[in-house]
């Protein structure tokens, strides 16, 4: 029969068209042991490196950096992860 074909085309197009339900969040990390711009640098690039996270921005000052990223790809686990990978301790996160 030609109309469970067509349905199946049908559902099949659906797969390829529709994305899969991704959100970009945002997250705040604290980070301890922070002292100079080069150890925002070296928390930048560790995260960045993170398949999922799209930007990754330290505030010296404030001594937290700003994540963004695809929660379908990355969790905040692996976020805290590249923050000690790059030497330093994760405190606390606020998402938004």
């Amino acid at each position: 029969m030609r109309v469970p074909r067509i349905l199946g085309l049908f559902a099949l197009s659906l797969l390829i068209v529709l994305p899969a339900h991704a959100a970009e969040r945002r997250v705040k990390l604290k980070v301890k042991g922070w002292q100079s711009a080069a150890c925002v640098c070296a928390t930048e690039d560790s995260l960045k490196a993170v398949k999922g996270v799209k930007t990754a921005r330290g505030d010296l000052q404030k001594r937290e950096v700003t994540v963004e990223y695809d929660d379908a790809a990355v969790q905040l686990f692996a976020l805290e992860e590249a923050v000690r990978a790059a030497g330093y301790e994760p405190v606390e996160a606020a998402k938004k």
